[in-house]
């Protein structure tokens, strides 16, 4: 294993001028671009101090030296006295748990939730999944990759877990320093781990080390309970399916007939399995692009869709390009929809914010001659807290629409 990162400050950033309000408001993010100088040779996960430009202290955080988020905050102190990364992780772990339990998560029928929302938890760089008796960390920062044994050992006392696994976010990885492969801590050779929950009284099996993010989409979790209250009777599309979330729910709620289909045949076989487990026979799945499986049915000929695809702008740069493929989808999706029928329709993409989204259905419903009734904005559950300084973090936003034609 790497070596340990810095505990203390061992360097300092100094921002450049006119830089220093998002800090002093409580932003988690210091820029590469707003670094003026590195005072010292702090690496990759160090902690460092964040200086303005007259050398005062406003607070701490750790480095990145490759990455566009060059300093993470993790804390305000202007002194020493305190500030340790690994006794902030303990707290915060700790903390995270407890604002969770406050708001009756988990609950009866579910024991699967987010417990590390990343700056939203005010540990940066962290997500972290409990599935079970089983958490999943994905890793998107140098300083707590090379510091996972001790998450991996506080998350198994604190929540009294059966097992850690790590996973590494690869589209930061090179970046951030990330060296190392996906594996269970204590067992790095196992290349399968199989594990089980429930959601919303529905069981779910799948390959922690195999699946996609953290092997279940849990910021859908309330979204798809939702869904549920709406499908009894009715003729069911899920689009980018996943592990069969919004079909399986809808099925259980006594769909006439749901599909749900996903690009992916691995993610498909797991949905099949998933509807067995539950004794759903109302619900197939197929593996197939979502745009092709549209263009294969007759217009208006499901009652509800759900169009929940994967992050497709990855950079802001790419948010052009992303934006075009959102509304290639959404046209599809929704010439399928019968007048009256329900759309729901989501974005999870941080570099699309809920204005372009808006736009993007806007955009849609004219091309496709329909009119978008909005009854609510969706977005993730309560275990995704998001911190007001950085509302970036809302990441997840989608529609409930009644569709009708124009």
């Amino acid at each position: 294993m790497e070596g340990i990162p810095k505990d203390v400050p061992s360097g300092s950033v100094v921002l450049r001028k006119g830089r220093v309000r998002p800090i002093h408001s409580g932003h988690p993010w210091v820029f590469a671009g707003a670094v003026d100088s590195v005072v010292g040779q702090p690496e990759a996960g160090d902690a460092v101090w964040v200086l303005d430009p007259g050398k005062k202290v406003l607070g701490w955080g750790v480095y990145s030296p490759n990455s566009a988020f060059r300093v993470r905050m993790w804390g305000y102190e202007q002194t020493s006295e305190g500030v340790s990364v690994n006794r902030c992780i303990e707290l915060r772990i700790q903390q995270a748990m407890e604002r969770r339990i406050r708001l009756g998560i988990p609950s009866g029928d579910n024991n699967v939730y987010r417990l590390i929302n990343a700056e939203g938890d005010r540990l940066p760089g962290l997500t972290v999944d409990v599935l079970g008796e089983v958490a999943t960390v994905r890793h998107g920062s140098a300083a707590l990759w090379t510091r996972r044994k001790l998450v991996a050992q506080l998350l198994r006392d604190i929540l009294s877990l059966k097992d850690v696994v790590h996973r590494v976010d690869d589209q930061v990885a090179e970046h951030e320093q990330i060296y190392g492969i996906e594996h269970v801590d204590g067992d790095s050779d196992r290349t399968e781990y199989q594990v089980r929950f429930q959601e919303n009284g529905i069981h779910y099996a799948v390959d922690l080390l195999r699946s996609q993010k953290t092997g279940h989409y849990i910021d859908q979790q309330a979204n798809r309970a939702r869904l549920a209250s709406f499908c009894e009777g009715a003729n069911v599309l899920d689009l980018c399916t996943s592990t069969g979330g919004f079909a399986l729910n809808a099925a259980k709620a006594g769909a006439r007939r749901v599909l749900g289909v996903d690009s992916s045949k691995v993610m498909v076989d797991y949905a099949q399995k998933n509807a067995a487990l539950n004794k759903l026979n109302t619900v197939e799945f197929l593996a197939e692009d979502a745009i092709r499986a549209c263009r294969s049915f007759e217009p208006k000929s499901f009652d509800v869709v759900i169009l929940d695809p994967p992050k497709l702008v990855k950079t802001r740069k790419a948010q052009i390009q992303g934006l075009k493929k959102y509304e290639a989808m959404n046209t599809a999706a929704l010439r399928l929809v019968t007048d009256e029928g329900l759309f729901m329709s989501y974005s999870c993409s941080g570099h699309v914010d809920s204005n372009a989204f808006s736009r993007m259905l806007t955009d849609v419903a004219r091309k496709t001659g329909r009119v978008l009734h909005v009854h609510e904005a969706l977005a993730a559950g309560m275990d995704h807290p998001v911190v007001t300084a950085a509302p970036e973090g809302r990441y997840l936003k989608g529609v409930l629409a009644t569709v009708s034609s124009r």
